[in-house]
């Protein structure tokens, strides 16, 4: 947490802890971004990755979908057949994007306008036109490390792939980059650290001269490697680019010392 890096007594540190305090943060919001897809085929893909979505009820607390409104609106006012609106509308794609205009000028569809982006304008009266990208929001739960937001990103990136649009499909947060950087942080850090070793042992063999003298550096840099760890562990710190940047230059302090 940057915030950990602020003088404890400023006032910058008083006004975060505010507003944690009055105004605690929610859950990462994430938006599901899908290209120019056929939406009269693919319609009962859109349906089952909604339905993923909601079912991820340890990672994601909230899914707002247009569809799932756009569905009860259409089915609610008998504008389909209930028990066959997916086959009727795969097959007639100007009703498709006729009720989808309904909708989106209806009082229930009107604030799902902006998650759609349309070649032209969409008009009231007439179909809309193709769609060139549309978009779900959810929201995950409220995590406290790694070792939870990096699989909960991973298991939505997941279920998107396993939707198989026959366009691009990703979903894109505000913290999902700096959750992607913890991820490969966490992988490299132990190629970081075993090149720091490798480069160590060479240089000291060649200037030293001596396979004993070689084990009894890399000895001295694996007791402070555990040590270090040991404390980052009961501190409660996370590996990040900062405790891998420490771990790599506490390796060359042990060599110069």
């Amino acid at each position: 947490d940057p915030v950990e890096f602020i003088p404890k007594d400023s006032y910058l540190t008083g006004w975060f802890e505010a507003n944690n305090k009055y105004f605690p943060k929610e859950g990462e919001r994430v938006v599901v971004n899908i290209a120019d897809i056929n939406y009269n085929v693919e319609l009962d893909k859109l349906e089952g990755l909604v339905e993923k979505l909601m079912n991820e009820t340890e990672i994601v607390t909230a899914v707002d979908s247009w569809f799932v409104e756009f569905r009860a609106y259409i089915t609610k006012n008998d504008l389909v057949n209930n028990s066959t609106w997916l086959t009727d509308l795969g097959q007639d794609q100007i009703k498709f994007y006729e009720l989808l205009t309904q909708f989106l000028f209806s009082q229930s569809g009107a604030k799902y306008r902006t998650s759609f982006d349309f070649v032209t304008d969409l008009m009231c009266g007439q179909a809309a036109p193709r769609v060139q990208l549309s978009s779900i929001q959810l929201t995950h739960k409220l995590f406290h490390s790694p070792k939870e937001w990096i699989p909960a990103m991973n298991r939505i990136k997941e279920l998107v792939k396993e939707a198989n649009f026959s366009s691009r499909a990703f979903p894109t947060g505000t913290e999902y980059a700096s959750w992607e950087t913890d991820e490969v942080i966490g992988r490299e850090l132990y190629q970081n650290v075993g090149l720091s070793l490798v480069c160590v042992f060479l240089t000291t063999l060649v200037l030293l001269a001596s396979f004993q003298g070689c084990g009894l550096v890399l000895l001295s840099v694996l007791i402070t490697l555990v040590d270090v760890g040991g404390f980052m562990h009961f501190w409660g710190l996370t590996i990040d680019v900062i405790s891998c940047t420490n771990l790599v230059i506490a390796i060359g302090l042990v060599v110069d010392y």
